[in-house]
């Protein structure tokens, strides 16, 4: 207890910093503050149903490396949009630890009612297993590293373009096909919905020149599931943007 001038010295203050565990205060002070959003969130919902959005993004500073000439520090973000918080920032040693980073940190979080997303990179079938060990939903862009995956969507919407209806949601064109089939051993177990989406977001500026996404989601909501997508958009154009700056 610190009690008028009975302040401790530098030297005790250092101790005590020195004893404390940098990665354990930071968890406890991220548990506080998500119960607390988590207090307000269920209550503005009224509702336990409400889905929660998880994104993982790695992020590299720019300019954070010209002290010293290091090179550019990279981080793993896990966001939640739906309370606008970043729930924790992990230092990495390369870009390819942003895999097994993602796995393992996902294993502390309760993904009940909750949609995890990611980028093409983290599409990958051991990531995909622990969301769904855990109770949670996932839409994940697919690319060229699971090509045989990418070929299959492709050649799916190909084949069926004249059922797939076409579904406008903020300024990009969606398809979705619902999984209506047992999944082979090339696509990923727990997928219900392939959708390919062509954004028209930057229609206004000189290289606009619109190519089809592609992804995979183990939900079938077609609102949830282009929601999910969309808010991709806000951590580029705001969570980046304010970490850079």
């Amino acid at each position: 207890l610190i009690e008028g001038n009975n302040i401790p010295s530098h030297d005790t203050l250092r101790r005590v910093f020195l004893n404390i565990d940098a990665n354990e205060l930071r968890d406890c002070l991220v548990n506080r503050i998500k119960g607390f959003i988590r207090k307000i969130v269920d209550r503005d919902s009224g509702s336990d149903e409400k889905v929660r959005l998880l994104s993982g993004d790695g992020k590299t500073f720019n300019g954070s490396g010209r002290k010293n000439s290091k090179r550019n520090v990279n981080v793993f973000n896990i966001l939640d949009p739906s309370s606008e918080l970043c729930l924790t920032s992990i230092p990495l040693d390369d870009k390819d630890s942003e895999i097994p980073t993602f796995q393992h940190a996902l294993k502390f979080f309760s993904l009940k009612n909750t949609m995890v997303t990611a980028d093409a990179l983290h599409c990958q079938r051991d990531t995909m297993s622990i969301i769904l060990e855990k109770g949670g939903l996932f839409t994940v862009t697919v690319k060229d590293n699971q090509s045989a995956l990418k070929e299959v969507i492709v050649k799916t919407f190909d084949n069926n373009k004249d059922t797939i209806k076409k579904i406008e949601f903020n300024d990009c064109d969606y398809y979705i096909f619902p999984i209506d089939y047992e999944l082979t051993e090339v696509e990923f177990s727990g997928t219900k919905s392939f959708i390919k989406m062509v954004s028209h977001k930057r229609k206004d500026q000189a290289d606009y020149n619109p190519e089809p996404q592609y992804f995979i989601s183990s939900s079938d909501n077609q609102q949830l599931i282009m929601e999910t997508i969309d808010n991709r958009w806000h951590i580029e154009s705001g969570y980046h943007w304010w970490k850079d700056d």
